[in-house]
């Protein structure tokens, strides 16, 4: 897109040149007329002599020139604009939320700012791959424990409540702590960070590599196990593509789709290279 910018506009020059040069040259040409029509004839015969008649010129008719028409931008179509590597943030905020909170053991918990870079390369032969940036996906992940931690905390008091027969807002931290001891826990941050231990950071990374096939067809795409999202191969994202942005719509029917993924949509992707 870029060199065919740069070649329409050099085209442009090119003629802008040619016409001013041309201009000029038609200038200095009706210059030289006029002198030679308006000069005053000097008889230079000696008297007696017979006088010369000057000879007449000829008016030479000029063609004008052919304007070049300006040269279009040739039409780059999708299949072409689509290749490449192109890059989105996902936030993943909504869609954990839901999750967390489908069988009310975290209570009302409420994530945010949960997000990191996807990269997705499309080939030549048809093929895509997707993988997460791992260092955007291991900030996601320690925002997550870092907002999960107080819900970590209320759910095992109520846990404990439950064992010493009581309400979760009768146990103070010291019995908890004291309970939690047997486990070789002695402070809160300890049990945030025994969750943390038990939980792996690559599996977020996991679930967004993805490769397959992929085609356009009719302003959709259809992405083979793009998010793990449908098994159906007739469920089609719908796309905007411009030379350097990609949007992925949901389909009309979403009715295949994973709830919670559906949260995520739309994707905005950036070409990237």
């Amino acid at each position: 897109m870029k060199k065919n910018f740069i070649r329409l506009i050099a085209v442009m020059l090119m003629i802008a040149f040619t016409f001013t040069a041309f201009a000029a040259c038609k200038k200095n040409k009706d210059d030289d007329d006029d002198v030679t029509t308006n000069a005053p004839t000097e008889s230079t015969a000696e008297p007696g002599k017979e006088t010369e008649v000057p000879v007449t010129e000829v008016p030479v008719t000029e063609v004008p020139a052919t304007e070049v028409p300006p040269t279009e931008e040739p039409v780059v179509d999708d299949v072409t604009a689509l290749l490449g590597t192109w890059e989105t943030e996902i936030d993943f905020s909504e869609a954990m939320t839901s999750s967390a909170n489908a069988d009310g053991q975290f209570g009302d918990l409420e994530f945010h700012d949960i997000c990191f870079t996807v990269l997705v390369t499309f080939n030549e032969d048809g093929t895509y791959t997707a993988a997460a940036d791992e260092e955007t996906a291991a900030a996601a992940f320690e925002a997550m424990i870092d907002q999960m931690a107080p819900a970590i905390v209320t759910m095992m008091k109520v846990q404990l409540a439950e064992a010493l027969g009581k309400e979760p807002d009768e146990v103070t931290d010291e019995e908890a702590l004291e309970l939690l001891g047997m486990f070789g826990v002695t402070s809160w941050d300890e049990l945030i960070d025994m969750f943390r231990e038990q939980m792996d950071p690559s599996e977020m990374t996991e679930e967004m590599e993805s490769t397959g096939r992929y085609e356009l067809r009719d302003g959709k795409i259809y992405m083979e196990d793009f998010f793990e999202m449908s098994e159906d191969e007739s469920t089609w994202n719908r796309y905007e593509l411009t030379a350097n942005t990609l949007t992925l719509e949901l389909p009309e029917d979403t009715s295949e789709l994973d709830e919670d993924m559906i949260k995520v949509y739309p994707l905005v992707f950036h070409k990237v290279g």
